[in-house]
């Protein structure tokens, strides 16, 4: 797990500093979610980007851009086309993949608790069992 609140306060003293906007900061959430808390609000990150699909949501995903309606931080389309996505992404929507990732975010959000301790449980039932059938030969980092 990355130190993302102190990278991001290292990144805000060098912008100070030297009276920049960047470098930007991103910052890939899908792993973590659903396992850690993650609160955009305690990050002080220019994009963070989530994957439903790692908290038992579907295959879709969602990108958080700070200040993206005062353009604080720059956003290009990534393909050119319709107006769907203000601009920014031409296509349909899938909007049952994204109720999907609400509720699954929704879940998680309410349960981290609970699926963290699952999360543990399995690890150390894992362990157990490999330094059981294995012994020394097997070694554990963290």
């Amino acid at each position: 797990i990355q130190p993302v609140k102190e990278i991001s306060s290292a990144l805000a003293v060098l912008k100070r500093e030297q009276n920049r906007k960047y470098p930007f900061l991103h910052t890939d959430s899908a792993q973590a979610c659903g396992k850690i808390p993650v609160n955009i609000s305690e990050f002080d990150v220019d994009f963070l980007c989530i994957g439903p699909q790692k908290f038992f949501g579907p295959r879709v995903g969602a990108l958080y851009v700070r200040g993206l309606e005062s353009e604080v931080v720059p956003l290009y389309p990534f393909i050119m086309g319709c107006g769907q996505e203000r601009g920014f992404r031409s296509g349909t929507e899938n909007t049952a993949y994204i109720a999907g990732m609400g509720k699954a975010c929704e879940l998680v959000y309410n349960n981290l608790n609970i699926y963290h301790q699952h999360m543990k449980e399995i690890r150390d039932y894992l362990e157990e069992q490999l330094s059981e059938h294995f012994g020394d030969s097997v070694h554990f980092n963290a």
